[in-house]
């Protein structure tokens, strides 16, 4: 008898070893020693069994690293990837739904922090700067009525006053002198959906006579967060749900790169 271990190295192999694996054809390649005269050659060894999660190496079994996964009696490891997750038994890769679910969610939290941001918010261009404002309010009329200065929308102004007396308020293209002029102050108050109650700068009804039927008014961009008509102020709902899906994507990336293999 002879034994492969010590004295078949290389003249009894499989290019491809199938199952069962002996520990003489793991690492042999393929034959290359022959003899005119007839050798009768009688092998013995054992078949290699190894686990889910395990694969066969040098006549052993050996863990498959982290992220990789093998079924039983398997002689190789196959990585999952990171979309993939392992099952219980390490011996096949699986989509990973929650984690999809989450980073769906998290992406999904982000573009409605800044959808909400965006509905309240706008950017004008001022000479070569690009300046970031209140939403417009354009301007259906200016009038006098018993003895309060009313602005009246074109549409709903969506503003709310939230426990504030008044807040500041600024005009542009009303084509009058008194309101496009950048030195003077007024604040308004809310009085209807689309009216607001124009005050001067000390919060006491405006004297002079404010007519106009053009051109928009503008709070200040933490102004028209602030003041914004929505179950909560929109400031803090946009600055939260945006916060709460940078906080998320963050976390899943770390958590992938960690728990699903990482690179």
């Amino acid at each position: 008898q002879l034994y492969p271990d010590s004295l078949l190295q290389g003249t009894l192999a499989t290019p491809d070893p199938v199952w069962p694996v002996y520990p003489w054809c793991l690492e042999a390649g393929e034959c290359r020693e022959h003899t005119d005269g007839k050798v009768q050659v009688s092998v013995r060894g054992h078949p290699i069994m190894c686990d889910e999660g395990q694969h066969a190496v040098d006549g052993h079994c050996a863990s498959c690293p982290a992220g990789f996964t093998a079924p039983r009696n398997s002689t190789s490891c196959t990585e999952c990837g990171r979309w993939r997750l392992l099952d219980g038994k390490h011996e096949w890769c699986i989509m990973h739904w929650v984690f999809l679910s989450l980073v769906f969610g998290g992406w999904s939290a982000l573009a409605c922090g800044f959808a909400v941001l965006c509905l309240h918010l706008d950017i004008v261009v001022r000479g070569w700067r690009w300046c970031l404002v209140g939403r417009p309010l354009q301007i259906r009329d200016v009038y006098s009525e018993h003895g309060k200065t009313i602005l009246q929308t074109v549409f709903g102004h969506g503003l709310r006053m939230w426990g504030a007396r008044s807040f500041s308020i600024t005009f542009h293209g009303t084509k009058h002198p008194l309101m496009d002029e950048s030195d003077v102050h007024f604040r308004a108050r809310v009085i209807g959906p689309d009216r607001l109650e124009l005050l001067d700068g000390q919060c006491e009804a405006v004297e002079r006579r404010l007519d106009t039927s053009m051109g928009v008014a503008r709070l200040s961009p933490a102004r028209s967060l602030r003041h914004a008509a929505s179950p909560l102020p929109a400031a803090c709902m946009g600055t939260f749900v945006s916060l709460v899906g940078g906080a998320m994507l963050s976390t899943l990336q770390m958590a992938g790169q960690s728990e699903l293999g990482g690179e």
